[in-house]
C-alpha cells in the first residue's frame, strides 16, 4: 500500500511540475504586452490562464511532496499503528492531489489555446485551437475508457471502498494485520 502512494505521488507530482514548467516557459516566450494588435480581454485571459495553472502545478507538487515526506516518515518510523494512520492520510491526500493534477492539465489546455491565439493569424489560431479541443474531447474519451476498464463503477464505489479499508485499517480484526 505504501509503494502503491509513493509512485501515485511521485509520479503526479512530476507530471504537475512538468506542466507548470512547460507554462513558464509559454511565459518567457510569449511577451503579451508586444502583441498590440491582440484585445486586451485575451492578454489578460492569457496571463490569468497561466497564473493559474502555475499555481495549481505548484499546489500539485507541493502537496504530494509533503506527503510524501510527511506520510512515509509517519509510515516508517512512527509509534505502533502509525503505518495504518499514514495510510489512511495518504488515501486522502491523493483525491486533493488527483484533482488539482486534472484542473492543472485543463488550464495547460487552456494556456496553449490562448497562446495560439497571441501568436499566430485568427484562421491559424482557430484551425489550431479546434485541433487542440478535438485533443481534449479524445483525450476525456480515452481517460473515460480507461476509468471504466480499471476504476470503479461509481464515485460512491471507490469512496466505499476506500471508507471499507479503512474501517478494515481500524477495526484490525483482519489477519492482515496480526504479527505472528
Amino acid at each position: 500500500e505504501i509503494g502503491y502512494y509513493n509512485n501515485y505521488f511521485i509520479t503526479y507530482s512530476t507530471l504537475a511540475a512538468l506542466c507548470a514548467s512547460l507554462v513558464v516557459n509559454t511565459v518567457t516566450q510569449v511577451q503579451a504586452y508586444s502583441y498590440t494588435n491582440v484585445a486586451r480581454g485575451l492578454k489578460s485571459w492569457f496571463w490569468l490562464s497561466c497564473t493559474i495553472t502555475i499555481c495549481l502545478g505548484i499546489h500539485c507538487v507541493v502537496v504530494a511532496s509533503i506527503t510524501l515526506v510527511y506520510g512515509l516518515g509517519l509510515a516508517l518510523k512512527g509509534p505502533l499503528g502509525s503505518m495504518i494512520r499514514a495510510i489512511k492520510g495518504m488515501i486522502k491526500a491523493s483525491r486533493i492531489v488527483f484533482s488539482t493534477f486534472m484542473w492543472t492539465m485543463v488550464g495547460f489546455m487552456i494556456v496553449n489555446m490562448s497562446t495560439f491565439w497571441m501568436i499566430a493569424y485568427t484562421e491559424i489560431a482557430a484551425v489550431c485551437t479546434f485541433i487542440m479541443l478535438l485533443c481534449c474531447i479524445l483525450t476525456t474519451y480515452h481517460c473515460m475508457l480507461i476509468t471504466e476498464r480499471f476504476g470503479w463503477k461509481d464515485a460512491e464505489d471507490a469512496q466505499n471502498w476506500d471508507n471499507q479499508l479503512i474501517e478494515r485499517i481500524n477495526s484490525r480484526d483482519d489477519p492482515a494485520f496480526h504479527h505472528s
